[in-house]
């Protein structure tokens, strides 16, 4: 009984200094951390999720995130502002003016969302002067890019994988023929003609 008893303390002693051990070994053993965002990106992520987050009343701060990521050339926070002063959202009054500014940021750029905007806004005469030719020219960028459509050009860059970025090139061109009939409608022959000409020499400026 007392062998036993002696060998079941020194089994209980090394017991105990195998679970010190193992707990010492996982403390060490760290999770892998995922890469950190770009900067533009984790603004835009800011900006996101300060939308979501329902006991955030004051919104506008999403769009401080939004234009830091804009600043950084993120397309995406670029057209949120846009479509803020478009709507009067998250504290932003209705602005065509600086909806037209923002847009143009990110359709500079090839983001064919803000492309599709403006010559909405051009369609609607919600800027002035209003621009046939000129929103032509956008409607025919903004198909262009739905055409080809990536996640870079179509959604977030970064936060839209493949699929759903088909998904809104598909919702995008659907919506881009009433447009491209209201332009195309109050345009000459030779007024459409420009629009070409227009639209190739960005795309030739714009391929490099």
């Amino acid at each position: 009984m007392m062998f036993h008893g002696v060998n079941q303390i020194r089994f209980v002693v090394n017991l105990s200094g195998l679970l010190v051990m193992l707990v010492l070994i996982t403390s060490c053993v760290q999770a892998p951390s995922k890469p950190p965002l770009p900067a533009d990106q984790s603004a835009v992520s800011k900006g996101i999720e300060i939308l979501q987050d329902n006991e955030i009343e004051d919104k506008s701060t999403a769009l401080l995130a939004f234009k830091t990521a804009c600043d950084l050339g993120n397309n995406y926070g670029c057209h949120q502002i846009g479509m803020a002063y478009v709507n009067g959202l998250y504290g932003a009054e209705k602005n065509t003016i600086l909806a037209r500014k923002w847009f143009l940021d990110a359709a500079n750029r090839g983001y064919f969302p803000s492309q599709q905007n403006l010559a909405n806004l051009h369609a609607l005469k919600l800027v002035d002067p209003a621009n046939d030719v000129e929103g032509y020219k956008w409607i025919i960028l903004a198909s262009n890019g739905a055409r080809v459509c990536t996640p870079k050009t179509a959604g977030t860059e970064g936060f839209v994988n493949r699929q759903d970025a088909k998904r809104v090139c598909q919702l995008a061109l659907q919506g881009q023929s009433r447009i491209r009939s209201i332009l195309r409608n109050r345009l000459t022959a030779q007024g459409r003609q420009k629009a070409d000409s227009l639209a190739n020499s960005w795309l030739q400026k714009h391929s490099h």
